[in-house]
């Protein structure tokens, strides 16, 4: 096998393929062709491959430790889907390894062009390295420790130590290949197991004490300022709304006064290493459904993230209500803030003690009948009459949770349709949810059939991937990420077939889940899809637009979401302390995707740049994300443009309105205006500006973007200074006395925007992958010291050159999920300073009065 001291971090070792056709097994090989082995350490494993037929399901890695390849856990370890042809996994081997075996599907799949590469992150050396900091560490006294622990470090320092720093993901390792797994040791499970999730403690006591004193992950989504367009006849996503979180009587008998759905989901704990427990919402708190203030701000954050309507849940027990307040509530309502789209979904099973393990005591039973049938529609009705009910072709939409245990369901079908034409109705729109296998929608009479996920969702069990902390816990753990790739195999194949069967085949409803994890409600035994993040539940949503865009009528484009505020079973929009709006900002992400009209507008700017002309030297190049500052902008551009010749490039993304976008023309009347796709924010829109003004010959240019950063109580102010030392007549003297005209400098800014890096709170999250940018760009010495606020300065286009010429692209930045920190785009805002000084050009610091006297007015001051 391989010898330890041969393997240095970030070696990558090739491996060759055995076998031919289907039956293809990939072997890891020696130099001398000999079949070899890996020692304790932490890998990267790729495969790459053509898929000549079939599909590749569940790739796994299996481990020889001297007895044997198995199935057991420990043995076995899955790869995930990293890309198009391309597998994954970061895996932690406990001990030596001597023989690995890598199945490339469990089922009979021709492959070709087969390429395996395993990478060392990090090794036994490595390992020592870390004992002996952590000693030295552990050494410190209390105080120091504790300052520490307040700015990060420890987890910022073990990561970069061993390789595993988040920050390198973008650039220095695979993208997608999720979180480490450890192979445990089946030798020594428990001993191996304890460190492993003791560790994980640490990280995560480290984690939630940055949050505690202020932080943020850079996970975290801050909340967005600008809503997503809304228009006619395009796709709704419709969220499961839970109407709990308030007391009512049955619950105060049955678990204590004062019980709400709040209870359980403050108490739950981590059952296993890297269980994200407990789940602590945020802005809105543990809050109360009986305030209508409450309910008014959860309808405001689905419009501003552009949710189609809620989908209430209505409790019924053969004439019996429960939890109806809420609901009443927002129907009773007709102000502008609940003017929202809703409809109904019957939860017509029996209520039972699961929660504490007694499934066979019924607290509120369900009574079928053809007496109950009428009744129950009767009371709802009442609802079908409202404006805000969702219809399709003019009926209201209902939905049954649980069709197949209703023994008539025919029949109560045929008695609600005869009762709504009786009262005057259309019709109705039944819709079946697919929940405990039941797919029979059409035959039985119903209108159309909805994805409810978990239910009908496939993925292999991952239990043993993960060390328990619970020594009891006998619930299960699956990947996420397994889910979200069967579930867009599943959508692309229902697509396929619902064109190829027409009307035939019925409409289908897909559905998705923002996350699922019931420990709350389940203490030791919740069932757990763990390691779902914003990104990944975006790749579902959007799978499952794009099938209802493609299979259903306009009117009809529906995705149901699990859900708006399941919180005891993981399943939430609503914001949390972790990943903010992360998971809204997803959803706004596709839903404005798919309301695009990305062609029209590429068209209308080629239409207009086609008649534009360079008139100067010297160019601002904007980034207008928020159509709201159109205005703004063209005030600032046009009082800059009086005090010197200049043109304006300005970038807007591509999901703009076709008004938006005529609008910015308008008013700005822009040299140069480009659409570019919502990725990087303001910086891969430079890089193409930057481009762009290369090619037109501009010598100078300002950049600056429309920043709102409404995760500060300034940042309005903030964003007036910005622009007020940069576009101000008095800056424009200092520009055009100092620098314009001096080759030696690249870049200028207000002295007062320029930041040190000597505080690690500033470069934690994107010392990493800053190093990474300027290793990309050739630079190898470098100091990464300092940096613009804002990211918004003056520069010479020819300093940036080597910037424009890079293969860096909008791609490289990944989906845009509203992040305050740590992404490739913040990452960039530390290196274009550093750049230009490692090519040997000076920056310029100039006073403004102007800077001075808004600064005077600020609150705080942050990067």
């Amino acid at each position: 096998m391989h010898n330890v001291e041969l393997l240095s971090l970030g070696e990558t070792i090739s491996c060759a393929a055995t076998g031919r056709g289907p039956q293809l097994k990939v072997s890891l090989v020696s130099p001398d062709g000999r079949e070899a082995g890996l020692p304790r350490g932490v890998y990267n494993v790729i495969l790459s491959g053509t898929v000549d037929g079939g599909v590749v399901r569940r790739p796994c890695l299996y481990l020889d430790y001297g007895d044997g390849f198995k199935e057991a856990g420990g043995y076995r370890v899955p790869l995930g889907q990293i890309g198009e042809g391309r597998w994954g996994c970061r895996v932690s081997l406990p001990r030596d390894v001597h023989r690995l075996r890598l199945d490339p599907s469990d089922e009979v799949v021709p492959l070709s062009n087969v390429e395996v590469l395993v990478e060392v992150v990090s090794t036994a050396r490595t390992r020592f390295a870390v004992d002996a900091a952590r000693a030295v560490y552990h050494s410190l006294p209390g105080g120091v420790r504790r300052a520490l622990i307040h700015n990060g470090i420890p987890h910022w320092f073990f990561s970069r130590l061993t390789g595993q720093s988040k920050a390198t993901g973008p650039l220095g390792e695979p993208d997608g290949l999720g979180e480490e797994i450890a192979a445990s040791d089946p030798s020594n499970y428990v001993q191996q197991g304890d460190q492993n999730w003791a560790d994980g403690l640490v990280g995560d006591y480290t984690a939630r004490m940055f949050t505690a004193k202020g932080g943020r992950s850079g996970d975290y989504a801050a909340v967005a300022s600008e809503p997503v367009p809304t228009v006619e006849k395009s796709v709704k996503a419709l969220a499961y709304y839970l109407p709990q979180m308030h007391p009512i009587p049955e619950n105060d008998k049955w678990w204590g006064r004062g019980f709400t759905e709040w209870t359980n989901v403050s108490k739950a704990v981590a059952q296993f290493d890297g269980h994200y427990q407990p789940k602590i919402p945020g802005e809105l708190g543990f809050y109360d459904l009986r305030l209508p203030d409450v309910m008014a701000r959860q309808i405001e954050l689905a419009k501003l993230y552009g949710l189609g309507g809620f989908c209430f849940y209505y409790y019924w027990f053969h004439g019996k209500r429960l939890l109806e307040r809420p609901l009443d509530m927002f129907v009773e309502n007709k102000t502008p803030a609940f003017d929202f789209d809703f409809c109904l979904c019957w939860a017509n099973e029996n209520w039972t003690r699961r929660w504490d393990g007694a499934d066979s005591e019924v607290l509120m039973e369900q009574e079928h009948s053809p007496e109950d049938h009428a009744a129950v529609f009767e009371d709802l009705a009442r609802y079908f009459d409202e404006k805000r009910y969702i219809r399709v072709d003019g009926c209201p939409v209902i939905l049954i949770y649980r069709p197949s245990i209703i023994p008539d369901v025919e029949d109560m079908l045929k008695i609600w349709r005869r009762a709504a034409v009786e009262r005057g109705m259309k019709g109705l729109y039944i819709v079946a949810t697919n929940s405990f296998g039941f797919d029979d929608a059409k035959s039985l009479g119903f209108d159309a059939i909805c994805g409810f996920p978990p239910h009908g969702v496939e993925a292999p069990s991952a239990t043993h991937l993960y060390p328990a902390i619970n020594s009891g816990y006998s619930g299960y753990v699956f990947r996420y990420a397994d889910v979200v790739s069967s579930e867009k195999e599943r959508l692309a194949n229902q697509l396929s077939t619902a064109k190829s069967a027409g009307k035939r085949a019925g409409t289908r409803f897909p559905g998705v889940m923002v996350a699922w994890d019931n420990e709350a409600r389940k203490p030791g035994r919740g069932n757990v899809f763990h390691g779902s993040t914003p990104k990944l539940y975006r790749e579902w949503l959007e799978a499952a637009v794009d099938y209802t865009t493609e299979a259903n009528a306009s009117d009809r484009q529906f995705v149901f979401v699990n859900a708006w505020n399941e919180w005891a079973e993981g399943a939430y929009l609503e914001p949390d302390r972790k990943f903010g709006y992360g998971y809204l900002a997803a959803t706004a992400n596709v839903i404005r995707e798919a309301r695009s009209q990305k062609m029209r507008l590429n068209e209308l700017a080629e239409a207009y740049n086609g008649q534009q002309a360079k008139s100067s030297e010297n160019a601002i190049c904007a980034h207008l994300f928020y159509p709201g500052m159109i205005d703004e902008f063209a005030n600032w551009f046009q009082r800059a443009k009086e005090r010197m010749p200049l043109d304006v490039i300005i970038t807007v993304p591509d999901t703009w309105t076709v008004a938006d976008f005529e609008r910015a023309i308008e008013a700005i009347a822009p040299t140069c205006i480009l659409p570019t796709p919502n990725l990087g924010r303001d910086v891969a829109s430079f890089l193409r500006a930057l481009r762009v003004g290369l090619e037109m010959g501009y010598r100078s240019g300002c950049k600056v973007h429309s920043k709102k950063s409404p995760q500060r109580t300034d940042g309005d102010g903030w964003r007036q200074r910005l622009f007020s030392g940069l576009l101000d007549p008095e800056a424009i003297d200092q520009v055009e006395d100092g620098f314009l005209e001096l080759d030696g400098v690249a870049i200028a800014a207000p002295r007062r925007e320029f930041m040190t890096t000597s505080d690690m709170f500033r470069i934690r999250d994107n010392l990493a992958t800053a190093s990474s940018i300027l290793a990309r760009l050739h630079v190898e010495k470098y100091a990464l010291d300092e940096f613009i606020a804002g990211t918004m300065f003056w520069f010479k286009f020819e300093a940036l050159r080597s910037l424009a010429e890079s293969t860096f692209d909008s791609g490289d930045f990944g989906t845009e999920l509203g992040q305050i920190d740590g992404t490739l785009a913040h990452a960039f805002e530390r290196i274009f300073v550093p750049l230009v000084k490692a090519k040997g050009y000076d920056v310029l610091r100039y006073e403004t009065d102007v800077v001075r006297r808004v600064a005077d007015n600020d609150v705080e001051m942050e990067t």
